[in-house]
């Protein structure tokens, strides 16, 4: 449905996760568990009770659902980690083109698009996540996962070590 019908039954089925985790901050649900936990502990008025709620249409709720408290804000520093290593990629000396004679970088143009790319997808990913989303342990999920590791491999490419650190 569309419209009034699926707002309003967003909105309740937000209050719904609301409440979930407010009964259980600090462990959360379980992956997967909201679709059972809805229908026992927080029955819905606009929605049916026999409808197969798999998650709550919000990617922060739901991941404070299935983690609780601790496993939200482990998400959003991981994310905000990675959003901060694309953004570094992309606005970094070397990817705009000025090298350095000690690293010389061939591809510096294409690590500043990839750096932008990396962060117009984690941005897209958690705009379209505040409406409806896909789980974590969910099968597209993946490409969430890849996309994290994607951004650390990145990093390590695009931006040479620092004197400071010890090379690996």
């Amino acid at each position: 449905t569309a419209g009034d019908d699926a707002l309003n039954g967003r909105v309740e089925l937000w209050s719904r996760a609301l409440y979930a985790i407010q009964d259980f901050p600090f462990t959360g649900c379980g992956l997967g568990a909201f679709r059972q936990v809805v229908h026992i502990l927080y029955p819905l008025f606009t929605v049916a009770p026999g409808t197969d709620l798999a998650h709550a249409h919000n990617v922060f709720l739901q991941v404070a659902l299935d983690l609780g408290l601790p496993g939200l804000i482990a998400y959003l520093a991981l994310v905000g980690t990675a959003l901060w290593l694309g953004w570094h990629v992309a606005r970094s000396p070397l990817a705009s083109g000025a090298s350095p004679a000690t690293a010389p970088q061939e591809n510096a143009a294409e690590f500043r698009w990839l750096g932008m790319g990396l962060v117009g997808g984690l941005v897209a990913y958690h705009v379209y996540g505040l409406a409806d989303t896909v789980a974590l342990g969910a099968k597209p999920g993946f490409a969430l996962w890849m996309l994290l590791g994607l951004a650390a491999a990145l990093w390590r490419v695009a931006v040479p070590a620092s004197p400071e650190l010890p090379e690996a």
